[in-house]
């Protein structure tokens, strides 16, 4: 049973509204406007006129509690679909904020406000927003939406984003990302990206990847790890080692990360006791080179030199089939470097 019920007929007023008045005399904190204390089994709520608040002290407008799990300690109701209560300022809860009720639909709205969360859980699971649409079933689903422009007043509106986990059956869902079309108002939600239940990665459009290879993990021989930069060849362990022949056949790629040039797209990445490094496979990526053996022009061809894990200029075409890394982007003509070159094994 509620303790405090307020009804307001009128969409512009709230049910209730507890105003305390000031009086410059001291007294116990807090200072109550309105107090209710209705526990199981009260047939009416109990409402007790107040409304002090002293200077320097806490002072309370509305006070609700009851002993009924199934109760309320405040509650109220706008029967004309307007405002059933309004604070102007910040919202305290020492609990769980629910928006559910008997109804079919219920809203928290934050007018010109923000949610904040907080909970100290060290080394746990912290502060959680739980999101249940208690009908279930296929297609059910549950969203968060995000507006950058003003609700309109008049026909179906629809968010300017969405963020979405629709059923999918035999308790799985998806996650589904939705924006609203380009200048089409509100016209309607398109699908945009989809995570499904299984781990599958879904896109409308183009994926925009900000780095510069595609990379691939490799178990690496020996228990060092090997610099970015590296030439790596097969081992007949499978597992790839820095190259130390030239034009050796066995070339696998280039260890990713060096200079400016991360991976963009990382394969095959586990957990395992033994070392592993991404070695780059196609695009750009920053190699170690050696001109001792032939200086280096933007457009050669490289391959393995008989500097340990360094490329060299590949004079030799007929040895070099089977042993290219790449062409050259810039020059190199002093002694050993790192110059970005583009992978391209053939």
């Amino acid at each position: 049973m509620p303790t405090i019920i307020g009804q307001a007929t009128d969409p512009a007023s709230p049910g209730v509204d507890g105003s305390p008045m000031e009086i410059p005399i001291p007294g116990p904190p807090p200072a109550i406007g309105v107090r209710g204390n209705g526990g199981k089994g009260f047939p009416n709520p109990a409402i007790l006129p107040g409304g002090v608040r002293v200077p320097g002290r806490q002072g309370i407008g509305v006070w609700g509690t009851t002993d009924d799990p199934f109760g309320y300690g405040i509650y109220g109701v706008n029967t004309a679909g307007g405002t059933a209560g309004q604070f102007d300022g910040n919202v305290v809860v020492n609990g769980t904020l629910n928006t559910e009720h008997d109804l079919s639909a219920s809203t928290l709205m934050l007018n010109g406000g923000a949610l904040n969360v907080q909970q100290s859980m060290p080394g746990a699971l912290g502060p959680q927003i739980a999101l249940t649409n208690t009908g279930g079933g296929q297609n059910a689903a549950v969203a968060i939406d995000m507006n950058t422009y003003p609700r309109v007043s008049t026909g179906t509106f629809n968010p300017s984003s969405r963020i979405q986990a629709v059923d999918v059956g035999n308790f799985a869902n998806d996650v589904v990302f939705y924006v609203n079309k380009a200048g089409a108002g509100n016209s309607g939600l398109v699908e945009t990206m989809r995570i499904t239940s299984t781990g599958t990665l879904k896109v409308a459009n183009d994926i925009t990847l900000a780095n510069g290879d595609c990379a691939e993990e490799f178990d690496v021989a020996g228990s060092l790890g090997v610099e970015p930069g590296t030439v790596m060849v097969i081992g007949e362990d499978e597992a790839l080692r820095p190259s130390s022949e030239p034009y050796d056949p066995r070339v696998a790629g280039v260890v990713s990360g060096g200079g400016d040039y991360k991976p963009a797209l990382l394969l095959d990445r586990r957990d395992t006791s033994r070392q592993r490094s991404p070695v780059a496979l196609v695009g750009k990526v920053c190699c170690k080179v050696d001109t001792q053996y032939g200086q280096i022009k933007v457009g050669d061809l490289l391959t393995t030199s008989p500097t340990p894990g360094h490329a060299m200029k590949a004079t030799d075409r007929d040895r070099a089939f089977g042993a290219v890394i790449g062409k050259a982007l810039q020059p190199h003509s002093d002694g050993q470097g790192l110059i970005a070159i583009l992978v391209s094994l053939q």
